[in-house]
């Protein structure tokens, strides 16, 4: 490992972090949309089981309002 490698491992992750960021958005709400779906094929799902979906949903994007940097 040379000196200034941790310096550019951290840039990089800083370069991709709003990909990332936005990758995690696109994945809760589709799972949200899942979950509020009258979709037939999502049927087989308890209701109880969609609410806890929507909720973890809601949980995970407070989260995320509350820790990662919002994109300037």
């Amino acid at each position: 490992m040379q000196q200034g490698d941790p310096i550019e491992e951290r840039y990089k992750e800083y370069m991709e972090r709003g990909t990332v960021i936005d990758q995690l958005a696109y994945c809760i709400n589709s799972y949200r949309e899942a979950a509020m779906s009258n979709d037939p094929k999502f049927d087989h799902i308890d209701i109880n089981e969609k609410q806890k979906v929507i909720g973890y949903c809601s949980d995970s994007v407070s989260y995320t309002h509350l820790t990662l940097p919002t994109k300037a």
